[in-house]
């Protein structure tokens, strides 16, 4: 025969559960105080519901008392005859139950759900009045799940079923706030929405818990590097990696936590030293005024916010040429690959071989290049995206266009938005 276990469950094994013996003993102690405390809170129900004392000792008092016990969970607590019957098995009840049940125990029952009985008046107890009280109980609402008490007016039932008397949904909700094992608020691990709690709740409470779920919800929090003001900064205050704070108006770094420091790199912005050193290697240059990594597309080594893109210094204080040999024969190479050779050209090149007419070509662009280096881009662009196995992207924004334009003069090609606005 299998042992049996402290632990609710079967099967469940404190090995498993990597628990000392302190702490195995601590679970069954704690467990049990859990059970027992059930048990007085359904003694104290079930003596409410029948008007009997069910805690006497012998066979029958146990009997009566577990057989109250079994009609409180089966749910016929509302019904006092129903509740004693489950209990005794049936049997014919004490004199006055039965008088009841002959005199007046249906008219009882028929009394309205609202009317309202003193509990504090001694007749309460009687067998005359005790159905009518149950259906007063019944008729206000369900048990609070938290409390077990049944004198509520304002019970909110969750998702999984169970009732919630405003009192405890209260505490619940602000026991979230402080405390995050019990965030999103839940019962039966389901959560609580608190659009649908709000009917119960305080409305000050509901507000302060509705800013409270942004921060618990964020996964990497910042929060004001002044230790006194210490202020949540929500993520749609952060711009570029810095929040200011709304309470104290500084300024705190999303990355480091620490004082913020714009226009300078965080030490502990590891994707960005990852990329610095990526640059470095791939010859690549940052620019200082929008401090973005930038790759040379194009032969001319002046950029477009100013700066030279071989030294990194304001363009033309420094002796760097405006292009480099290399890129200026890679750009040349391309533009003779894709551009078309006019029909008097070709027939000047006719007693040339094909490798010979191709570094012709090559030659003719490059000098073509060095001569429009300060290419304004005059009104002669014409369209390229019909040309024979030439895709029409935009050597500016990088974009696939339907259609692109090249420049008569310097070969650069252009979709319309860019030619206009960042050329025109």
């Amino acid at each position: 025969m299998a042992q049996a276990h402290p632990f609710p469950g079967d099967g469940f094994d404190a090995c498993v559960l990597g628990l000392s013996d302190a702490e195995l003993a601590w679970q069954i102690h704690w467990q049990e105080e859990a059970e027992n405390a059930a048990l007085r809170a359904e003694n104290r129900a079930a003596h409410r519901l029948v008007g009997v004392d069910v805690g006497g000792e012998g066979e029958s008092g146990g009997m009566l008392r577990l057989g109250v016990r079994l009609g409180v969970r089966l749910g016929i607590e509302g019904d006092r005859e129903m509740a004693l019957r489950f209990a005794t098995g049936g049997e014919e009840e004490e004199d006055g139950v039965a008088g009841e049940e002959e005199g007046g125990g249906s008219d009882n029952r028929g009394h309205n759900d609202d009317q309202v009985v003193d509990e504090n008046d001694p007749m309460a107890g009687s067998t005359e009045t005790v159905g009518a009280h149950s259906e007063a109980r019944r008729g206000r609402g369900d048990v609070c799940a938290a409390c077990l008490s049944r004198d509520h007016d304002d019970l909110f039932r969750g998702p999984c079923g169970h009732a919630h008397c405003a009192d405890c949904l209260s505490h619940l909700f602000r026991s979230a706030m402080t405390d995050e094992a019990l965030f999103p608020p839940c019962c039966c691990t389901q959560v609580i929405p608190l659009q649908a709690a709000q009917q119960v709740l305080d409305p000050q409470l509901a507000r302060d818990f509705e800013i409270k779920a942004v921060e618990l919800r964020t996964a990497d929090r910042t929060y004001c590097h002044h230790p006194d003001c210490a202020t949540f900064l929500a993520p749609e205050t952060i711009q570029e990696g810095m929040a200011v704070c709304p309470t104290c108006e500084s300024t705190t770094c999303a990355l480091c936590k620490q004082a913020g420091h714009p226009r300078t790199d965080c030490p502990r912005d590891e994707a960005l030293q990852q990329l610095l050193e990526t640059a470095q290697g791939e010859g690549w240059r940052r620019c200082e005024n929008c401090r973005r990594v930038i790759e040379l597309d194009y032969v001319c080594n002046h950029m477009t916010h100013e700066f030279c893109y071989l030294c990194g210094r304001t363009w033309k204080l420094c002796p760097c040429p405006q292009w480099t040999e290399a890129r200026l024969l890679k750009l040349a190479q391309q533009l003779a690959a894709r551009l078309p050779v006019l029909p008097a050209l070709q027939a000047a090149q006719a007693h040339l071989q094909p490798e010979q007419r191709r570094e012709a070509n090559v030659e003719r662009m490059a000098a073509q290049l060095e001569a429009n280096a300060n290419c304004t881009h005059p009104l002669n662009w014409r369209g390229v995206s019909a040309m024979p196995a030439r895709r029409a992207r935009c050597e500016l924004c990088g974009r696939v266009k339907n259609k692109v334009y090249a420049c008569g003069r310097c070969g650069v090609q252009a979709c319309y938005s860019c030619r206009r606005h960042r050329l025109g």
